[in-house]
């Protein structure tokens, strides 16, 4: 007589996927347990796929690109398993080295984007001009919660592209951390305030204005909550005195949780005036 537990196949299939939510770095070694277990959790693997730059193909959305090109996976398996996609474009060049080319072509990413349509969190860190990944993502994607910390000085986001109709959520930040950029004479200010299921916004190091944080209050109609991200305090926006707004001080910048923005929403929607916490991405 065997001695080896024997949970319900339900129990079973519950500890694994758990223990692969909670901890995403033990998946690969989880697999090979048993078929049964690889048919669980392996979709978990690419529950959240991360370009760790643009130069070098390497995991997850490597693998992605791969399967699609080799045939391994059905046609529509990612659209159902990868929820969050984080594309951090920034690379950094070592003074009077010589640029690396890019291995990933916009073929490529293309590729991937029309794999992953069934994305709802959206993620981009540095640059989205070269190449023009709004524009590549807009042609599948229809998300609900957007992140962008870019340089806003040289960039302008089109708001105004179909990719944000179905955004609820929205957090723009500058990664120069100027805190000044975005005024009233934005010149996105009129997208931003006309989307039209925007419940949720937050601005992280990118404005100290109080006309424009009063206009986007007033304009933008379905608004449940507005959170400013800040390492100094703004006295400039002291003055507001609205229950939707929130001022969250984070003395070290929004903090990644592996890389990955992860949700301090439901935490802010409570009135909290002060909080410094890992920005959580998913609810």
């Amino acid at each position: 007589m065997s001695n080896s537990p024997c949970f319900p196949p339900e129990l079973e299939r519950y500890i694994f996927e758990t223990a692969a939510l909670l901890y995403p770095h033990t998946i690969s070694r989880l697999l090979p347990v048993a078929r049964r277990v690889l048919i669980w959790i392996e979709p978990l693997l690419y529950r959240r796929v991360y370009f760790d730059g643009l130069i070098k193909k390497s995991g997850p959305a490597a693998a992605i690109l791969r399967a699609i090109q080799n045939g391994s996976k059905p046609t529509d398996f990612f659209a159902t398993t990868t929820r969050y996609l984080c594309i951090a474009s920034l690379e950094l060049n070592v003074f009077f080295s010589r640029p690396e080319k890019r291995e990933w072509s916009n073929g490529n990413l293309e590729t991937v984007f029309r794999a992953c349509s069934g994305v709802d969190n959206l993620f981009f860190f540095g640059d989205i001009e070269k190449p023009k990944l709004l524009e590549m993502v807009t042609e599948t994607m229809r998300p609900r919660r957007i992140v962008m910390i870019l340089d806003l000085v040289g960039t302008q986001p089109d708001l105004s592209l179909s990719l944000f109709d179905n955004i609820t959520h929205l957090l723009l930040g500058d990664i120069n951390l100027p805190n000044n950029i975005l005024d009233e004479n934005w010149d996105q200010l009129a997208n931003l305030q006309n989307l039209p299921r925007l419940t949720h916004l937050a601005l992280s190091e990118c404005s100290t204005s109080l006309v424009l944080v009063s206009m986007l209050l007033s304009g933008c109609t379905h608004l449940q909550c507005f959170v400013v991200f800040t390492q100094d305090p703004i006295p400039s926006l002291d003055g507001i005195h609205d229950a939707r707004f929130s001022i969250v001080l984070t003395p070290e910048g929004i903090i990644l949780d592996d890389g990955v923005p992860r949700d301090l929403w439901a935490r802010v929607e409570g009135g909290i005036r002060r909080y410094t916490d890992v920005f959580r991405l998913d609810s």
